[in-house]
């Protein structure tokens, strides 16, 4: 009796430590310091058939002036219905103007922060958002689902929907022959601070064409926009205006860009700008579902493709020598077409899998740049590899005496770490010593029956000075003096 009752003890325990950091059902709040150096509120709402395993996320976004329990409150129907955790954090930057408005930039970075704080509080590794946002908010889905191509490991967007916003930003610099600064477009310049359109390219717009995107719009929103900027005034003259003529561009654009359109667009009839009333309300009385619900959560998702490059690369070999020091790159690239090399030693090319020459001994570092645009370099990923490519001159080794047994220090001198070779004509054993210059050894290494022995000796934290490399091959001793600066 008493090993059951430990058994469920146990059980018990471990459960609690599971869940105790979880989100409690019903409402609740907590708060999150995020990179644009705000605490931001964030309000919840789980329901009672919450699965832990299973259920979404549902992502309400505030308007001008609102907070995050105002789409808690909103949202709570769909999220009983559809057993989804609400999430809504309150943008609002002392301003009065919410995050539709503000930091656009920063917005997928911000967005990450919080789907990273929710997932680790409910114990799970990843959970399916459904994104919706009213007015201001609608802005900031738009502008969130346009800016997070470039942002690596965003969160996992299931369906996005923008309601009644005051306006759009149009993957254009100009419309109807007006010019379309940020946030109206993609020209410049834009009108808040620095928060610019500019590193947005054709496949990053592509990419955006076919994300998992809808517009929902009230067809009686037709009261005047006042305090607007001019170029939001060339896509119509209400927000049921500028919907439909956003949703009309947009479909045009991605066919001159060679794409299709994945988006959807939904109308509201009879509905002005009222939240709770686009969010809740039913194309017929006999409906199960709302609008909004249905466009959210039954419209098929379609995986987007991914233009965003990934630069990688490898090399046919790291340790070469002179006379014939080649080195064959490989690149392993995804999803780029334009590439910059730098091979560490003054010399680059653009060439996809590039065959390269080096000319003199020493440790290089090599870089990759992969990009989508050539002339914006949009997109762009760089990877770096720091000391990867190793140029030995054998005719600068010093012999063994006695035998064909080489041995090479470099860099030499140094400022703590170098690294040394060994080649010898037969596999051998080997005892590799470094010893100050009071004789003390700081440095040891037994190795069993190589034919080739590289190494790289740290004494960074030693004093600077002369230190002496002795190796012996059992037959052979040599001893090279190192200098550290």
């Amino acid at each position: 009796m008493k090993k059951i009752f430990l058994i469920l003890f146990f059980i018990f325990f471990c459960n609690f430590i599971i869940f105790s950091q979880s989100i409690p059902y019903g409402d609740s709040m907590d708060s999150l310091l995020t990179s644009d150096s705000l605490n931001h509120n964030i309000y919840y709402y789980k329901p009672a058939n919450y699965d832990f395993l299973n259920s979404p996320i549902l992502w309400g976004i505030h308007g001008t002036g609102g907070t995050g329990a105002s789409e808690r409150n909103n949202l709570r129907d769909i999220a009983d219905k559809r057993k989804a955790l609400i999430v809504g954090p309150t943008f609002n930057f002392g301003d009065g103007y919410a995050m539709g408005y503000s930091n656009d930039i920063l917005l997928p970075y911000i967005f990450k922060e919080i789907y990273q704080h929710v997932i680790t509080k409910e114990n799970r590794d990843s959970i399916w958002v459904y994104m919706i946002g009213f007015s201001a908010g609608g802005q900031c889905v738009t502008r969130y689902m346009l800016f997070r191509q470039s942002i690596q490991d965003s969160i996992p967007i299931r369906m996005a929907v923008s309601t009644n916003p005051a306006f759009y930003t149009f993957c254009t610099d100009s419309l109807n022959g007006e010019f379309m600064p940020f946030p109206c477009g993609l020209g410049q310049p834009d009108y808040w601070n620095g928060n610019r359109g500019d590193f947005i390219c054709n496949q990053h717009i592509i990419q955006y064409y076919n994300e998992n995107y809808g517009i929902l719009i009230g067809t009686a929103d037709l009261g005047p926009i006042t305090g607007d900027f001019p170029c939001a005034n060339e896509q119509g003259f209400n927000r049921y205006e500028r919907a439909q003529s956003f949703y009309a561009f947009s479909n045009t654009d991605a066919i001159i860009r060679g794409t299709t359109l994945r988006w959807q667009y939904k109308e509201i009839p009879g509905i002005g700008h009222n939240g709770y009333a686009m969010y809740n309300t039913k194309a017929d009385s006999s409906d199960t579902s709302t609008i909004a619900e249905t466009l959210l959560f039954d419209t098929p998702y379609n995986p987007p493709p991914n233009f965003f490059p990934s630069a990688n690369f490898t090399a046919d070999n790291t340790i070469v020598y002179l006379p014939d020091a080649m080195v064959l790159f490989v690149n392993n690239s995804l999803n780029a077409q334009y590439y910059h090399w730098d091979f560490g030693d003054s010399t680059t090319s653009t060439e996809m899998t590039p065959l390269h020459i080096y000319t003199y001994a020493d440790t290089f570092t090599v870089s990759l740049i992969a990009y989508n645009d050539e002339d914006s370099e949009c997109g762009a990923d760089t990877l770096i590899k720091e000391d990867y490519i190793i140029v030995i001159n054998l005719g600068g080794m010093s012999d063994l005496a006695g035998s064909n047994e080489q041995i090479y220090i470099y860099p030499n001198p140094n400022k703590g770490i170098f690294n040394i070779v060994v080649k010898t004509d037969k596999k051998t054993d080997l005892i590799i010593e470094l010893m100050n210059i009071q004789g003390q050894i700081v440095y040891k290494n037994n190795v069993k029956g190589v034919l080739t022995f590289i190494d790289e000796i740290d004494v960074s934290e030693f004093a600077k000075g002369i230190y002496y490399l002795k190796v012996n091959t059992g037959k052979q001793v040599k001893v090279e003096k190192v200098v550290v600066i």
